[in-house]
């Protein structure tokens, strides 16, 4: 039996195996290993591999010999780029299991300073299931890439980003707050007294629906189809979007809505819908979206009633890159 399949653009030394299918079960053959020599010498260029260092530096919950952060840092200044990974995982943070604070544990901080101070080229890394106060980060790290709940491929994804194989996208589903003093009490689960974006009236680290991309995006030339929204009906909301960089990338654009009621408190603006756009660079597409007279966003928790109602009135149409990005504005009137 002869088994053939493509190969190029490889060398050195590779393993072959066959893999069997069967009723019950399935079998795997190491058949032999070989060497691979190319028809063509491949450019050095392409051939240069990148050589990668690693250190320990300090723990995830953040302790650290002095030894640990002094080989981290002089294997920073001996590279080209330093990568600093740091965040939280499930033995910091998880149900049932909170944080004491929501900096990062223990040394991690100063593991980054010394990095940086040895190494201007620093990229930060955050691999965390949860958000971190990293403040004097953002003012003073030159690049920082999140990777949150990234899940089992998160190496080869963040690698992917890190290397400019893939255009980052992602927005974060949560506030991410400055300080545990913007936050009301801890056992105060009232989110109308300052918490998420609906109701926090401070400026957070980076806020919901927050994410860059190595491209930017112009949004323009937003048109509501009514200037009422009556029962049952629905009004149509669209716009613009063109990529102004220079590689193709995708954007995550945001549709929310304040509704100017009187009777109770509103939240300061609640996203209604999103949708993901490609654009090559230079093209421009059209989003649309649709507000229905029904959706949840128009209505409030009516104590008397025991029921979720509306109030007639004007309805703020807010379309943008994240909660506090807000390009592009437009109003209609709700009635009831």
């Amino acid at each position: 039996m002869d088994v053939s399949a493509p190969i190029s653009d490889i060398s050195g030394e590779h393993k072959v195996y066959l893999r069997f299918l069967g009723k019950a079960r399935h079998f795997l053959f190491n058949l032999r290993s070989f060497n691979l020599t190319p028809a063509e010498p491949i450019p050095a260029a392409a051939t240069k591999a990148v050589e990668v260092s690693v250190a320990l530096g300090c723990a995830v919950n953040g302790t650290a010999q002095p030894s640990d952060i002094a080989a981290a840092v002089k294997m920073a200044s001996q590279a080209d780029v330093a990568l600093v990974f740091v965040g939280v995982d499930q033995a910091i943070g998880a149900e049932g299991h909170d944080r004491s604070h929501i900096g990062l544990p223990g040394v991690q901080s100063d593991l980054i300073k010394a990095v940086l101070a040895a190494n201007p080229r620093t990229v930060l890394v955050i691999s965390s299931n949860a958000p971190v106060a990293i403040n004097w980060e953002q003012e003073n790290v030159p690049a920082i890439v999140g990777g949150i709940f990234a899940g089992q491929e998160q190496g080869h994804a963040i690698a992917d980003v890190l290397f400019g194989d893939y255009n980052p996208a992602g927005k974060i589903t949560t506030t991410w707050y400055a300080s545990v003093d913007d936050l009301p009490h801890f056992h105060d689960y009232d989110v109308r007294k300052g918490r998420t974006y609906m109701y926090y009236q401070g400026k957070p680290l980076y806020p919901f629906g927050h994410g860059l991309s190595y491209t930017t995006f112009e949004y323009a030339n937003l048109e509501v189809t009514a200037s009422a929204l009556k029962p049952q009906k629905a009004v149509g909301i669209a716009l613009s979007i063109t990529n102004t960089g220079r590689i193709a990338g995708d954007e995550i654009v945001q549709f929310y809505v304040h509704v100017n009621g009187s009777k109770v408190q509103r939240p300061i603006k609640q996203l209604v819908d999103f949708a993901r756009v490609h654009l090559e660079p230079g093209e421009t597409k059209t989003v649309s979206f649709a507000l229905g007279h029904d959706d949840q966003a128009l209505k409030y928790w009516d104590e008397a009633q025991q029921d979720f109602v509306q109030e007639p009135g004007k309805i703020d149409i807010l379309v943008g890159a994240s909660s506090a990005d807000i390009r592009l504005k437009g109003a209609v009137n709700l009635m009831v």
